[in-house]
C-alpha cells in the first residue's frame, strides 16, 4: 500500500515537471520557427532525390530493427508458446509503439504483456524479464556516454555539466557488465549471463545504428559537420531529452539539435529538415509498419466471411482513391511545367541544359495526357488495364532516379503505389465494354485539357515579357519553349489520349464474352423436367442467346445491348437453384464487363435479384383471363357479341390446325403476315416471327371466309405449367367487317375451356399505368414518355385498350437493374433491343 501511495506521489509531480520543461521547449522552438524561411526549408527538401528518400527509409529501418530483436533473445527464458515469426511481428508492433510513446519502458512493458499473457505460463516472469530488458536497454547509450567522456579527456575539453552527466551514466554499462560476471562465477547460471549479454550486445548495436542513421542524414542533406563536432551535440539532445522524461524527447532533442549545430553556422532550415526526416524515418515509418502487421494480426482472426467483406472494402476503396489520384497525377504533370520554369529559367547554366529540360517535360505532358485516359478507364476493372497502369506507373517512378523529384512528389508517387497494391484484387476482369457515353465523356476531358492549357500557356508567355527578366535572351526562350516544345507537346499528348479512347473503341470488338446460341435439346430437357414460364417459348425463336448454368438446371435467354446483356423473363429451371444460378450468371457476364439486366420478370424472382444488389422499376402489366369466368353475357360484353357475330353471319370459319403443316398453308400465312406487315421488318426477341421451325411447334388458330380463303391465324403459345395457354402471332387481312379480332380471341378461349386449361395469358401492355402520377418517380415518369413516344413501334396503349376488354386479372412486371446504374440509359438499351429486326439478332 505504501509503495503504491509513493508511487502516485512520483506520478504526481513527474507529470507537472514534464509539461512545464515541454512548455519552454517548445516556446523556444515557436520562437525558432518563427525565423525559419519556407522557401530556403522548400530549396532544402527539393534537393532529395528518390534514391536519397530510399536510402533514408532503410537507414531508418536499419535502426530499428535491433529494437525488435529483444523479444526473440528472452522467448525461449520466458516459455513463449508461439513462433519465432509470430513473437518478432508482436515485438516489432509493441516496439515500435512504445519507442514512440516513451514513459521510461512502462509502455514497453505493458505492451508485451498485453501480446504474449495469453502463451506463457507464468506472468510475472515475463514482466520481470521484459523489465530486465527496460532496464539494459541503456546499456548503448551508456557505452556511447563513456566513449564520450573518454574522448574529451583525451582532446581537453571543458569539464561542463554534459560531460559529468555523460561520464556518470557511462559507469552504466561495465558496473552492469561486473555485477552479471560476478554473478556468473558465483550461481555457475551461464544462461542468464549469456541473455544479459546478449541484451546489451543488442542495445548498443541499437544506439550504434541510430547514431549512424542520424549521421548519415546529415551527409545527405549535404550539412557540413565532422563526425567528432556532430557526436558532443549528439548525446548532449539525448541526454537532455532523458532528463526532461518527455516521451521520444519531443521538443528537447530537437531544440538541443537545432541550437547544437546552429553554433556550426548550420542553417536553421536545414537542421528542422534533419528533424523531421529523423522522427518520419525511425519513428512514423517503424509504427507504420506496426500498425500494418497489427491490422493483419487482427484481420487473420476474424471469421473468413468477414474478411472477405474487409478485404473487398479495401479494394473498393483503394480503386476510388486510385482513380483521383490517377487523374492528379495526370493534371500535374499537364499543368506543372511552371515548376520546371521556376527551378531551370533563372539560372544560365542550366539553361545551356534546355535539350533535357524541355525533353522532360514534354514527356511530362504526354505521360499526363495519357494518365487522364487511364483514369476514366479504371471502372473497367480489367487485368490489362492494371499492367498498363503499372507500367505506366514503373515509368514515371524510374524518371524519379534521373530528374528532381522533390520529397512531396515521391510519397504522392509511394501513396499512388500503395493504392495500386491495395486494389489489385478489383482488377479481376478479363474484358470490358468501353460505351459511347464513355468516349464521348473521354474526348470532352481531354479537349477540355487541351484548351485550358493552351489558354494558360498564353497568359503565361504574356506574364514573362511583361515582366522582361535580364537573363540572356528569356523573353525569346520563354517565347520558344512555350511556342514550339510545351504547345507542340501538348498537342501530342492529347492526340495520343485521344488515339486511345479511338483504339479502346475498337477494342470493344475483341471481347470475348462467350455467347451460346439455342441448344434445343438441353433447353427442351430443363422444361421437361422443371417447366417452364411465360416467356421461354420465345428461345425456339433462335434470335437470343441462352446461357445454361454448370448444374445444367436452370436456363437463361438472352440479347446484348451496349454494356447490358437483357435477360428475358425469369430463369426456367429448378427453382430451388435460381439464386446460385443467377448470381453464376452475373459473374460470369461481369467478368466480361457486362450488366445483367431482367426484363419482364414478376415477383417470383425478385427477393432473389433484391439479395444480389438489383432494383427495380415496374415494366408493365400481363393480362390474364380466368377462362371459367369468361362470358360474353351481360350488358359488358354486347359489343363484343354484336361484332362476333356479324363476323359469323358473313360465312367466317375458325379452325384449329395441328403441325406439321403443308406448304400451301404456310404459303397462306406467309401471305396474311406481309399484308398484315404493310413492308416493315419483324421484330423479334420478345415477339414472335414468322419461322416455320418455331411455329410447327405448337397448333395454329386460323379463320377462313366463306370461300376457304386465309384471313387470319394466332400461333398458340404454352406456358409449359398444364394450366395456362397464350398466343404469339396473330395476324389478319384486312377485311370491311370489324371484330375480326375478338372472333379469334372467343374461339380460342372456348378452345382452351375445352382442353382444360384454367388460365389465358393475353401478354403484355408494356408501361401501361407507369410514371403517370405526380408522384411517380422520376425514372418512371421519363419511361412514361418512353411509352407514348414510342407508341409506334408497339402500339402499347391500343394493346392496353384492347386487353382490357377481356381480362379479368393484371399482375406487375418489372425491370431489374443493377443499383447504381443508369435507369433511363437502361430503359432505352432495352428498348434498342426491342426494336431490332430479327435479322441483327445473334449477331
Amino acid at each position: 500500500m505504501k509503495k503504491k501511495l509513493n508511487k502516485k506521489i512520483v506520478q504526481m509531480i513527474q507529470i507537472p515537471i514534464i509539461v512545464v520543461i515541454l512548455f519552454f521547449a517548445l516556446r523556444e522552438l515557436y520562437n525558432i520557427f518563427l525565423d525559419i524561411d519556407v522557401n530556403l526549408f522548400n530549396m532544402y527538401s527539393d534537393r532529395l532525390t528518390v534514391k536519397n528518400i530510399m536510402i533514408i527509409i532503410v537507414l531508418g529501418i536499419i535502426s530499428y530493427l535491433p529494437l525488435s530483436f529483444y523479444d526473440l533473445i528472452i522467448k525461449n527464458k520466458v516459455q513463449i508458446n508461439l513462433s519465432t515469426r509470430k513473437v518478432y511481428k508482436y515485438s516489432w508492433i509493441a516496439s515500435s509503439i512504445s519507442n514512440l510513446v516513451g514513459f521510461g519502458g512502462s509502455s514497453a512493458i505493458f505492451l508485451k504483456n498485453h501480446f504474449y499473457k495469453k502463451y506463457v505460463d507464468d506472468s510475472s516472469k515475463l514482466i520481470k524479464e521484459t523489465s530486465k530488458v527496460v532496464g539494459l536497454n541503456l546499456s548503448g547509450f551508456s557505452l556511447v556516454c563513456l566513449i564520450y567522456s573518454l574522448w574529451s579527456l583525451v582532446n581537453g575539453r571543458s569539464f561542463d555539466y554534459i560531460f559529468f552527466i555523460s561520464a556518470l551514466i557511462g559507469l552504466y554499462i561495465p558496473i552492469i557488465f561486473i555485477g552479471a560476471t560476478y554473478k556468473v562465477f558465483k550461481n555457475r547460471n551461464k544462461e542468464n549471463y549469456y541473455i544479459t549479454l546478449k541484451i546489451m550486445f543488442t542495445s548498443i548495436l541499437e544506439w550504434a545504428t541510430t547514431i549512424l542513421l542520424i549521421y548519415g542524414l546529415i551527409v545527405i542533406l549535404g550539412i557540413r559537420v565532422t563526425l567528432s563536432q556532430f557526436f558532443p551535440i549528439y548525446v548532449m539532445a539525448i541526454i537532455v531529452a532523458m532528463i526532461s522524461m518527455v516521451p521520444s524527447g519531443v521538443g528537447t532533442f530537437d531544440l538541443t539539435l537545432l541550437v547544437g549545430l546552429k553554433d556550426f553556422n548550420v542553417p536553421s532550415e536545414q537542421v528542422l529538415l534533419l528533424i523531421i526526416l529523423y522522427r518520419l524515418s525511425y519513428y512514423i515509418i517503424p509504427v507504420l509498419i506496426g500498425l500494418v502487421l497489427y491490422l493483419s494480426d487482427l484481420y487473420m482472426k476474424i471469421n473468413e466471411e468477414a474478411r472477405e467483406v474487409i478485404s473487398r472494402l479495401n479494394s473498393k476503396l483503394a480503386h476510388c482513391v486510385l482513380k483521383i489520384m490517377l487523374f492528379i497525377t495526370g493534371i500535374s504533370l499537364i499543368f506543372g511545367n511552371n515548376i520546371y520554369l521556376k527551378r531551370y529559367f533563372p539560372h544560365k547554366s542550366e539553361i545551356l541544359n534546355m535539350d533535357i529540360v524541355e525533353l522532360s517535360i514534354s514527356l511530362s505532358i504526354i505521360i499526363g495526357f495519357i494518365l487522364i485516359v487511364l483514369s476514366t478507364i479504371l471502372h473497367t476493372k480489367t487485368k490489362e488495364v492494371y499492367y498498363f497502369m503499372v507500367f505506366v506507373f514503373a515509368f514515371i517512378t524510374m524518371g524519379g532516379f534521373f530528374s528532381k523529384y522533390n520529397i512531396h512528389e515521391c510519397i504522392f508517387i509511394g501513396l499512388v503505389w500503395i493504392l495500386i497494391l491495395f486494389s489489385r484484387k478489383i482488377f479481376y476482369r478479363i474484358g470490358f465494354i468501353y460505351t459511347w457515353k464513355n468516349a464521348i465523356k473521354d474526348i470532352a476531358i481531354i479537349l477540355l485539357t487541351l484548351s485550358v492549357y493552351l489558354i494558360s500557356s498564353y497568359s503565361k508567355v504574356v506574364h514573362y515579357i511583361h515582366r522582361k527578366i535580364p537573363i540572356l535572351n528569356l523573353e525569346e526562350i520563354v517565347k520558344s519553349f512555350y511556342k514550339d516544345n510545351l504547345v507542340s507537346s501538348v498537342f501530342i499528348g492529347a492526340t495520343i489520349a485521344l488515339l486511345l479512347v479511338m483504339l479502346l473503341i475498337l477494342l470493344n470488338r475483341l471481347n470475348k464474352f462467350p455467347k451460346k446460341e439455342l441448344d434445343k435439346e438441353k433447353v427442351k430437357k430443363i422444361i421437361e423436367n422443371y417447366g417452364g414460364s411465360r416467356l421461354i417459348h420465345y428461345v425456339f425463336l433462335g434470335d437470343k442467346y441462352i446461357y445454361i448454368n454448370k448444374n445444367e438446371d436452370v436456363l437463361f435467354q438472352y440479347d446484348i445491348s451496349g454494356d447490358k446483356v437483357i435477360v428475358l423473363g425469369n430463369p426456367v429451371g429448378n427453382k430451388e437453384n435460381f439464386f446460385e444460378g443467377i448470381q453464376e450468371f452475373l459473374e460470369f457476364a461481369d467478368l466480361y464487363g457486362y450488366t445483367l439486366v431482367f426484363s419482364g420478370i414478376d415477383v417470383e424472382v425478385m427477393g432473389e435479384l433484391h439479395d444480389l444488389g438489383y432494383e427495380f422499376m415496374k415494366l408493365g402489366q400481363d393480362a390474364w383471363i380466368e377462362l371459367d369466368k369468361f362470358s360474353l353475357v351481360g350488358n359488358k360484353n354486347k359489343s363484343n357479341r354484336q361484332a362476333i357475330g356479324r363476323i359469323t353471319k358473313a360465312g367466317y370459319e375458325f379452325s384449329i390446325v395441328s403441325p406439321p403443316y403443308n406448304d400451301e398453308l404456310f404459303n397462306e400465312m406467309k401471305e396474311v403476315s406481309e399484308e398484315w406487315l404493310n413492308g416493315q421488318k419483324e421484330k423479334g426477341f420478345c415477339v414472335g416471327f414468322l419461322d416455320r421451325d418455331y411455329i410447327e411447334m405448337d397448333k395454329i388458330a386460323v379463320v377462313r371466309n366463306s370461300e376457304g380463303e386465309l384471313k387470319g391465324f394466332a400461333t398458340i403459345m404454352p406456358m409449359y405449367d398444364g394450366e395456362t395457354l397464350s398466343v404469339d402471332l396473330m395476324r389478319f387481312k384486312k377485311i370491311e367487317l370489324n371484330g375480326i379480332m375478338d372472333y379469334m380471341f372467343a374461339n380460342i378461349f372456348e378452345y382452351a375451356k375445352e382442353n382444360g386449361f384454367k388460365y389465358f395469358n393475353l401478354g403484355l401492355a408494356p408501361l401501361a399505368d407507369v410514371g403517370r402520377t405526380k408522384h411517380a418517380f422520376l425514372r418512371e415518369k421519363i419511361a412514361y414518355q418512353i411509352f407514348v413516344y414510342g407508341n409506334f413501334v408497339y402500339s402499347f396503349k391500343g394493346l392496353k385498350k384492347f386487353k382490357e376488354k377481356y381480362a379479368t386479372r393484371w399482375e406487375d412486371r418489372y425491370i431489374a437493374y443493377k443499383k447504381g446504374s443508369s435507369v433511363i440509359i437502361t430503359v432505352i438499351q432495352l428498348m434498342l433491343v426491342l426494336t431490332k429486326e430479327k435479322d441483327e439478332f445473334c449477331k
